[in-house]
């Protein structure tokens, strides 16, 4: 089973580079969504000296030091990564970790007192607190609703903790943190438990809405008497992904809509990612999800964005003209189908070593700060702030 965990980005060139570019985009008025219009937001992930998945069950006992060293550094706030699972460890009965919430309110004041906002990424998979398969929680959100109602409950009483601080300025979800049955659903295969899993998530009923039997055939290359011989998809490449993908942005979709109604303006972090599928002649199409990307009734839309997005991988090396053009037009697409909303960008990355991604498309080193001097522009006329996963 693949497991998709968050990259990460490190080296030293990063503290220098960010710097760079904080200090280009200033402190515009960027939007009159929400809690934004207090200026543009300059963000740096915060988990202390720690790491992601340890940070809430951590001491962080220079928590104040760190703050003020982001905020000398040039931010005006912060992305708060929650686990679901750290902070609602059982379900069923609900039971909520008291640790993570008390700490929960001691970043917030913390944060306050160095005049940083705070920007919540509700949901993050990981985390080591428990050893429950956290990837079935996700799992079951297509289909249980015990456990549906266990995440509104936790997403709701974020909301109620967090908006208790004038400091907070948001939140989103992200597509990354719900991605793992996307990829592991082609593990139930084409026989019996393909189809049953089909008919549990509502992938039955979903392709019984927008498709013929006829074109499930074409797309598939199989034969179906009834909608009920319909299978998940058992490959990632196969024409019949391209339905699934469809399938699945109308989940996110769904679950975003039912979980702003307990968190108001909750955003989500959309799939910028074009995933190609192979046609029956053995052509390649490329999956768009652009479906998501109004995020429903957010006045804003938030994304990952890499230089590496919209180009091969072939390991080249990327000028800071090709790469300014590359932001310039994915974030016109985005901005195109998402209604004119303004973008939130909550993990910029210019710099990437992530490994197993050796071959994505990368800056040529000296080109870096010519990148981030121009793409400053870029991002002032179109988003309401941006966000360094990891800047030193």
């Amino acid at each position: 089973m693949k497991i998709n965990l968050r990259r990460v980005t490190t080296g030293a060139v990063l503290i220098a580079a960010a710097s760079a570019f904080l200090f280009c985009t200033g402190f515009t008025k960027a939007s009159d969504h929400g809690n934004h219009e207090n200026g543009y937001l300059k963000s740096a992930t915060y988990y202390s000296d720690d790491w992601v998945i340890n940070f809430w069950n951590s001491e962080s006992s220079h928590m104040d030091e760190e703050l003020k060293q982001i905020r000398e550094d040039g931010f005006n706030s912060i992305i708060l990564v929650v686990p679901w699972r750290e902070f609602q460890p059982s379900m069923a009965p609900e039971h909520y970790n008291d640790y993570a919430w008390e700490k929960f309110d001691r970043v917030m004041k913390a944060a306050k007192a160095q005049d940083l906002k705070v920007m919540l990424r509700v949901g993050y998979t990981w985390d080591y607190y428990s050893s429950e398969n956290v990837l079935a929680r996700y799992e079951k959100l297509l289909y249980d609703s015990e456990t549906k109602k266990a995440w509104l409950h936790y997403a709701k009483r974020l909301y109620e903790k967090a908006s208790a601080y004038d400091n907070f300025s948001g939140g989103f979800i992200t597509w990354e943190d719900f991605w793992n049955f996307a990829e592991n659903s082609v593990f139930y295969g084409s026989g019996l438990a393909g189809r049953k899993m089909a008919s549990k998530c509502g992938y039955t009923q979903y392709v019984k809405e927008h498709y013929t039997l006829e074109e499930l055939e074409e797309m598939y290359q199989d034969t179906f008497k009834t909608y009920e011989d319909v299978y998940l998809p058992d490959s990632l490449n196969t024409y019949s992904r391209k339905v699934f993908y469809q399938f699945y942005d109308d989940f996110l979709n769904k679950i975003l809509a039912e979980t702003q109604a307990v968190f108001p303006d909750l955003s989500m972090e959309v799939r910028l990612d074009i995933d190609p599928v192979k046609r029956p002649d053995g052509t390649l199409e490329g999956v768009f999800h652009d479906a998501t990307f109004t995020c429903g009734s957010s006045g804003f839309t938030s994304a990952m964005y890499s230089v590496a997005m919209g180009f091969e991988s072939n390991g080249q090396e990327l000028s800071a003209a090709q790469a300014l053009a590359g932001t310039g037009q994915n974030l016109d697409r985005l901005s195109a189908a998402n209604g004119g909303k303004k973008l939130y960008v909550d993990q910029f990355l210019f710099t990437d070593n992530t490994p197993g991604f050796e071959q994505n498309a990368k800056l040529t080193e000296s080109e870096k700060s010519a990148y981030l001097d121009g793409v400053a522009d870029i991002f002032k006329a179109k988003t309401l702030g941006y966000a360094i996963w990891t800047y030193r």
